[in-house]
C-alpha cells in the first residue's frame, strides 16, 4: 500500500513538502485549522460569477474566502476555509492502485464537433517542429500541438458558460484533488434519462457535501471519435437531476459519455451544463475506464494546467484506490 503525505506551511514560511512512501498501516485524512482562526461571517464568492453566498467560517480573517469546495464538513454553514485546509493543513491518502480515467488524445481517433458560432475548426493534431537529426538541433525532437482546450479529458471553469465567471487559474487546486464517488448508470444506455431518483438510488445514501461525482455508463470505453451515433447513444441528465447535484453540494461532475445532451423540451441548448456552471459546479467531460474502479469512494486527482485567462484546461484524471 502506498501512502501519500502532503504537508504545507504558511505561505510566509515557504515550505511545501510532498512525499510518497510504502506503508502497511492505513492513514486517515486530517486537517488542522488556522491558528489565528476566529468566528466570523464572510461573503464567499460563488465561482459562477453570478452571485455570492454568506457563509460562516471559523477561520483566518485575512485570507481570501473561497466557495466551500473542500468537502471537509457536511454542513454548508460550517465549511472550512479552503486556504486553511489546502495550505495550512496536513493530508494523508492511502491507496493500492492508480486508475487512469483519461481519454487518449490521438489524432487518429479523436475528433470534436464544430457547431455554430466557431470561427475556426481546430481539431486535435500534432506536428514535428524539430527532428532529431535537424542541423544544429542538439539531437532533440520537438512537437507542437493544435487543439481546443476542451479536447479530451478536461475541466470547464464557470466562464465557459457564464460571461464573467471564474477562469481556470482562479479556481483553487484543492478542488481538483479529493473524494469522488461513482454513480453506476449503465442501465441508462443507450440514450435514456438520468433522473433525480436514479442519482438518489445510486449514490444518495453515501454522497457527502463537497464530493465529486463521476457518472459511469462505460460509453467512452468504445469511444469512436465523437460520431453522431455516439452522441445519440449518450444518456442525459434531466433538469431535476441537475438541480439535485447542485443542492447536494457536488463540486465536480464527471462524464464518460457525451455531456451535451439535454432533456427534451429544455429551455436552451446545453441547459444542464450551463446550469451547473451558473452554480459554480465544474464539469469534467471525456472520462473513461470508470469500470476499473472497484471501490465506492476514491480519491480523484485531475489537475488543470496553469493557464491564465482560459475557460477550460486538459487534465490527466486518475483515481486512487
Amino acid at each position: 500500500m502506498l501512502a501519500l503525505s502532503v504537508s504545507a506551511r504558511r505561505r510566509d514560511g515557504g515550505l511545501l513538502v510532498l512525499t510518497a512512501a510504502s506503508s502497511s498501516q492505513s492513514s486517515r485524512a486530517r486537517t488542522s485549522e488556522c491558528v489565528r482562526a476566529k468566528p466570523q461571517t464572510i461573503t464567499a464568492p460563488d465561482y459562477s460569477g453570478s452571485k455570492s453566498n454568506a457563509v460562516s467560517h471559523q477561520h483566518c480573517p485575512d485570507l481570501e474566502a473561497r466557495r466551500p469546495y473542500s468537502g471537509m464538513s457536511d454542513s454548508r454553514d460550517s465549511m472550512q476555509c479552503l486556504h486553511c485546509v489546502s495550505l495550512w493543513g496536513m493530508m494523508a491518502v492511502t491507496f493500492d492502485k492508480i486508475v487512469d480515467i483519461s481519454l487518449e488524445l490521438d489524432p487518429r481517433n479523436f475528433a470534436m464537433r464544430t457547431p455554430a458560432g466557431f470561427t475556426k475548426d481546430l481539431q486535435f493534431a500534432m506536428e514535428v517542429l524539430k527532428e532529431h537529426d535537424a542541423p544544429g538541433g542538439a539531437g532533440q525532437v520537438v512537437r507542437g500541438v493544435h487543439m481546443r482546450l476542451h479536447a479530451g479529458s478536461h475541466v470547464d471553469a464557470p466562464e465557459h458558460n457564464v460571461r464573467g465567471g471564474a477562469q481556470i487559474h482562479e479556481l483553487p487546486l484543492a478542488l481538483f484533488i479529493g473524494d469522488a464517488i461513482i454513480a453506476d448508470l449503465r442501465d441508462k444506455m443507450p440514450g435514456k434519462a438520468i433522473t433525480e431518483a436514479d442519482l438518489d438510488k445510486t449514490v444518495g445514501s453515501y454522497l457527502r457535501n463537497g464530493d465529486r461525482v463521476l457518472l459511469r455508463t462505460d460509453h467512452n470505453n468504445s469511444y469512436d471519435g465523437g460520431s453522431d451515433k455516439w452522441m445519440k447513444a449518450s444518456p442525459y441528465l434531466t433538469i431535476e437531476a441537475t438541480r439535485w447535484l447542485i443542492e447536494k453540494g457536488v463540486v465536480i461532475v464527471g462524464y464518460d459519455f457525451y455531456h451535451g445532451n439535454d432533456e427534451p423540451g429544455s429551455p436552451r441548448v446545453f441547459h444542464n451544463s450551463r446550469t451547473l456552471s451558473e452554480h459554480g459546479v465544474i464539469t469534467m467531460p471525456y472520462l473513461k475506464n470508470l469500470d476499473r474502479i472497484t471501490k465506492r469512494r476514491v480519491t480523484l486527482i485531475a489537475l488543470p494546467l496553469n493557464i491564465i485567462g482560459a475557460e477550460a484546461s486538459p487534465v490527466r484524471a486518475v483515481a486512487l484506490m
